[in-house]
C-alpha cells in the first residue's frame, strides 16, 4: 500500500547495512539523549531500543534507527540535526494506508490544532460502511480518536449489506459481474436506482441480485438487472396519480381548516392511515431500517391510497359539492405528505412534482397546514398528530375491503370456469348478499354504490338475520371484533353447487385444525404464564373470531344444502 500521498515513515537510518558505531558517532547521538527521555525520540540498537549508554558500552558493529515524534512539528530541529549532521537518511516507506485513515475524522478537520471545524464535526453522527472494514478501519478511527482527543469520532455505526451478483459472487471487474450506477441511471433513473437499493438493504444480510447484459440504444451492451424495475415502476405510478391529483385540483379555492371528526368514512380513513405510515417510516429513519421505510411508503401509497382511496373518490370529485371539496383537500394533504416521506429516498421526481403541486394548490391543510413555500429539501418533515389515529374507520374500511376482495376474487373464479367452457366472461355479478350483526349493517348500507363500483356487481342487498338463498358461493370473513361477515353471490346457474360445498367443507376442516392448535397454545400455563399479556391477549382474540367462523361456515353449509 505504498500510496505516494500516505504518512512517509519518521524514521532515519546511518548509510550502510551495518555501520561501525565508534566513539564520534555516539558522541554525535548524544545531544539526542534529553529528548529521547521527553519521549521525542526513539533510538533502536540491534532491534531493541536501549539507551545511548547501552550502544556507548557495546562499541561495536551495529545498526541503529532515529524515530522522531513529530518531524513536521516542535522536533524539526531534531530532523535538520539527523540529516545535515550525522548525514542519516530518511526511510523512503510511508505507513500502511489504514493508518493514516484511521486519523480521518481528526486530519480532515485541521487536527492537531483546535480548529472550530475540529470542535463541532468531531464527534460526528453517523458512519456508513461495510462489515469488512470494521476491524481495517472502523475499529482504528475509534482508537486514535479516543487515543488523541478523549472522545469517539462518531455515535453511531451502520453496518450496510454487501451486494453480490445471482450467484452469490462479489461484484468485480475482473469477473465482469459488476453494475454501473451511471448505466442503472440512464435506464431506470436516478430516483429508481435509489428507491430499489434503499428497498432491498435488509440490515447485513447480503444482497444478491442477477445480473444480465442488455444492449442500449446507443450501441452499447452494459450489465444491468431487473430488480431496479421495483423502483421505475414506483416513480410512475407516482408521476401518474399526482397529474390524475393534481388536475383535479386546478381552479380549486383556497382550503379552510377542516373537523377531522365530521369528515366521510374514507377521508377519516386515509388520514389516519397517512399518519400510522408517517409515524413507522419517521422510525424507521431514525433507526436506519431503510427497507422498513421504503416498505412502508409504496405500502401506503399503492395498496392504500392509489387502489382504495383515488377509486373511492374518482366519483366525489366530479362534483363541486361539499363532499367534493372536503375529498381534493384530503387528496391534496395526502399528496403532499407522500412527498415530504418519499423525498429522502428519492428526491428528484418528488422535487420535481413539489414544484407542480405548489403552483396548482400552494395551500394545503386540513385542521392546520405545513409552510409550503420552499424547495422541498429544505420543508419540514410531517408531523405525527396522535389525534388523527381512528382505529373504527381503520377497522369499518377493512371490513369493505375483505367484501370487495372477496367478490372481485369469486368473479374472477366464475370466469376462470366460464373461460374454459368457451363463454364469454361476466363484466359484473348479478348480486351480493351481505348477512352481519344489525349494528354493522349502516357500514354497508352506506358504501353500497362504493361496493358496487369497486367488486363490479349489479346489486347489494344487506340482511341481518334472513336465510341465505340456495346455490350461493358463500365466504365468511372476520369483522375484527370476534364476529363474522358472511358474502353469499347467488351462483347456482355459474357453479357446481357440489364443488362449492365440497370447498366450504375443506376450508371448515382447515379451519378446525386452526381451532384445535390455538386451543392447545392456550391451554399451556408454560405460554401463558411466559409470554407477554398483550400477546396471549391477541391469542385469545383471534380464537374467538376463529369460533365465531367456524360457526358461520357450519351454518352456510347447512343452508347449501338445503
Amino acid at each position: 500500500r505504498q500510496l505516494w500521498w500516505g504518512h512517509r515513515i519518521p524514521v532515519w537510518r546511518y548509510p550502510g547495512a551495518a555501520p561501525e558505531v565508534t566513539e564520534k558517532m555516539v558522541n554525535a547521538l548524544l545531544p539526542l539523549f534529553d529528548w529521547q527521555h521527553e519521549g521525542r525520540v526513539a533510538l533502536q540498537y540491534r532491534g531493541e531500543f536501549a539507551p545511548l549508554e547501552t550502544i556507548e558500552k557495546q562499541g561495536d558493529l551495529a545498526v541503529f534507527f532515529v524515530c522522531v515524534h513529530d518531524p513536521d512539528g516542535r522536533d524539526a530541529e531534531i530532523v535538520h540535526y539527523l540529516e545535515h549532521k550525522l548525514k542519516l537518511k530518511r526511510d523512503p516507506d510511508v505507513l500502511d494506508t489504514w493508518f493514516s485513515s484511521s486519523l480521518w475524522p481528526m486530519s480532515t478537520l485541521g487536527w492537531p490544532e483546535k480548529t472550530p471545524e475540529l470542535q463541532k464535526w468531531n464527534p460526528t453522527s453517523l458512519l456508513c460502511t461495510a462489515r469488512e472494514i470494521i476491524t481495517l478501519w472502523v475499529s482504528r478511527m475509534v482508537m486514535a480518536n479516543l487515543y488523541f482527543l478523549n472522545r469517539l469520532p462518531f455515535t453511531d455505526v451502520y453496518i450496510h449489506a454487501m451486494i453480490q451478483d445471482g450467484e452469490g459472487r462479489k461484484m468485480s471487474k475482473s469477473l465482469g459481474n459488476g453494475i454501473d450506477p451511471v448505466d442503472i441511471i440512464e435506464q431506470y433513473g436516478a430516483d429508481a436506482m435509489r428507491y430499489s437499493l434503499a428497498h432491498l438493504t435488509t440490515g447485513t444480510q447480503d444482497i444478491r441480485m442477477p445480473v444480465r447484459k442488455e444492449k442500449l440504444p446507443d450501441g452499447r451492451t452494459v450489465n444491468t438487472s431487473e430488480r431496479f424495475e421495483t423502483g421505475r415502476n414506483l416513480c410512475n405510478k407516482l408521476w401518474n396519480a399526482a397529474r390524475f391529483v393534481m388536475m383535479n385540483l386546478e381552479g380549486k379555492s383556497s382550503p379552510k381548516p377542516l373537523n377531522i371528526k365530521s369528515l366521510s368514512l374514507e377521508d377519516r380513513w386515509i388520514i389516519s392511515r397517512l399518519n400510522a405510515t408517517v409515524t413507522e417510516v419517521t422510525r424507521s429513519l431514525d433507526t436506519y431500517e431503510f427497507a422498513d421505510a421504503a416498505a412502508a411508503i409504496y405500502r401506503f401509497f399503492w395498496n392504500e391510497f392509489c387502489d382504495w382511496y383515488l377509486e373511492w373518490t374518482k366519483s366525489r370529485i366530479k362534483n363541486e359539492d361539499d363532499s367534493a371539496l372536503q375529498a381534493k383537500q384530503v387528496l391534496s394533504y395526502s399528496l403532499d405528505t407522500i412527498l415530504r416521506l418519499l423525498h429522502p429516498i428519492a428526491p428528484y421526481i418528488t422535487e420535481k412534482l413539489w414544484l407542480h403541486l405548489n403552483e396548482v394548490c400552494p395551500v394545503r391543510i386540513l385542521e392546520i397546514g405545513a409552510k409550503t413555500d420552499k424547495p422541498l429539501i429544505i420543508s419540514d418533515w410531517p408531523e405525527i398528530r396522535e389525534e388523527r389515529c381512528d382505529a373504527d374507520s381503520e377497522l369499518q374500511i377493512s371490513m369493505l375491503q375483505q367484501v370487495i376482495r372477496a367478490i372481485r376474487d369469486t368473479r374472477t373464479s366464475v370466469n376462470k370456469i366460464r373461460s374454459a367452457n368457451k363463454e364469454n366472461a361476466l363484466q359484473k355479478l348479478p348480486s351480493a348478499i351481505i348477512r352481519c350483526d344489525k349494528g354493522k349493517t349502516s357500514i354497508f348500507e352506506n358504501a353500497t354504490n362504493v361496493i358496487r363500483e369497486l367488486a363490479k356487481v349489479n346489486e347489494i342487498v344487506i340482511i341481518a338475520e334472513t336465510p341465505l338463498p340456495q346455490g350461493s358461493s358463500v365466504k365468511v370473513l372476520s369483522d375484527g371484533h370476534g364476529s363474522s361477515i358472511e358474502l353469499a353471490l347467488p351462483l347456482s346457474e355459474l357453479i357446481d353447487i357440489d364443488q362449492e360445498k365440497k370447498r366450504l367443507l375443506d376450508e371448515l376442516s382447515a379451519l378446525t385444525k386452526h381451532i384445535t392448535s390455538s386451543e392447545a397454545r392456550l391451554s399451556n400455563e408454560n405460554f401463558t404464564s411466559k409470554a407477554p399479556p398483550h400477546i396471549v391477549e391477541e391469542h385469545k382474540q383471534r380464537l374467538e373470531e376463529l369460533r365465531a367462523k367456524h360457526q358461520a361456515l357450519k351454518l352456510a353449509i347447512a343452508e347449501l344444502s338445503t
